[in-house]
């Protein structure tokens, strides 16, 4: 179902990028390299695809286990080289269980539990990227947000939490609109162009 203006996931609104020939996206550098504990084990939560499958084989060799939680069943893609919990990485209890044992978590993708990730850090658990760290781009606008702050180069965008400030960013931008969600969007999900005012009804 769609999410209207005002609802819990709420949209937050850019405008359109200039060409890559004038500006240049300065994005932030990715920790490639996973920290493991004494035991040469790494745990891996949140729908473990194509980045903890990599992790898996590359540390097999080295003799790095990966374990990691994810609910496909039989057997998530990470699987052919590491030990897979079946659970839900939205699901708090799970998470809990599943790292009471474990001395390193990360995660693949940033929609987790963070109450969670809060309670194995009070455990002496060490979890990367931190939990204040997920919270922040779990939200999209104080993602962005959080990289104007810190002089990251990004395109001009708007909080639209209602019909009238959407009307003020269709004013401000102009068309083709492009509307994100603030929570659970990724790699195109959640986001949609509003060409013309007629389309802004289907685009939220």
């Amino acid at each position: 179902a769609k999410n209207s203006i005002g609802s819990a996931n709420m949209r937050s609104t850019t405008g359109s990028m200039p060409s890559s020939k004038q500006h240049k996206i300065v994005r932030p550098e990715r920790h490639t390299h996973p920290v493991v504990n004494e035991n040469n084990q790494l745990s891996f939560l949140l729908r473990p695809f194509s980045f903890a499958k990599m992790l898996a084989i590359a540390g097999a060799p080295m003799g790095v286990r990966l374990n990691v939680l994810d609910p496909t069943e039989p057997s998530c893609p990470a699987s052919i080289a590491a030990e897979q919990t079946i659970g839900s990485f939205r699901d708090k209890a799970a998470v809990l269980e599943f790292a009471k044992d474990c001395d390193v978590v990360t995660v693949e993708i940033e929609h987790i539990d963070c109450d969670a990730l809060d309670e194995l850090v009070k455990n002496g658990i060490d979890v990367q990227p931190t939990p204040k760290t997920l919270r922040t781009i779990q939200d999209k606008y104080a993602q962005k947000v959080h990289f104007r702050d810190n002089n990251v180069k990004i395109g001009p965008f708007m909080d639209v939490p209602d019909e009238a400030q959407l009307q003020n960013a269709v004013n401000a931008f102009g068309f083709p609109l492009m509307l994100k969600s603030k929570r659970l969007a990724y790699d195109g999900r959640g986001n949609a162009v509003a060409k013309t005012a007629s389309g802004l009804e289907d685009a939220v």
